[in-house]
């Protein structure tokens, strides 16, 4: 079994400033969409047999607290956040688990980000093997 638990939302980021713009037929920013789902797919021709994506997006948690702009999007160019649903959708037709987490996960006590939840899916899974690209 290869699995790969990744961070959606650094992905997104890390593409976005990394490569070239690129826009949809209908003017739309999807150039950092296509750079993960470049690197996803290559994930599993090289033999992944689970892949799970976690993404966040403007997030309240016990970090707010200790940071004021913790997970805001002040700052955050609206042609990257617009990039999140066609991710999660495009991640999704290709049959990749997509964990979005918008406003921390509420099933446990505390609110937490994408970390902290791809931490606990990896324990209770008992994966073998945790990779990013």
């Amino acid at each position: 079994m290869d699995v790969h638990l990744i961070d959606g939302t650094y992905e997104l980021f890390r593409h976005f400033y990394a490569v070239p713009g690129a826009q949809d037929v209908n003017g739309r920013e999807i150039g950092a969409v296509r750079a993960v789902l470049r690197s996803v797919l290559s994930m599993i021709e090289q033999g992944a047999t689970h892949v799970g994506v976690a993404t966040d997006h403007v997030v309240e948690s016990f970090r707010n607290d200790l940071y004021a702009g913790y997970k805001t999007s002040a700052g955050v160019p609206q042609a990257l956040l617009s990039q999140f649903p066609a991710l999660e959708e495009a991640l999704d037709a290709m049959g990749v688990v997509v964990w979005p987490i918008s406003g921390g996960a509420r099933r446990y006590r505390r609110r937490i980000s994408r970390h902290t939840w791809l931490g606990r899916k990896s324990r209770r899974r008992n994966l073998i093997s945790l990779s990013a690209p």
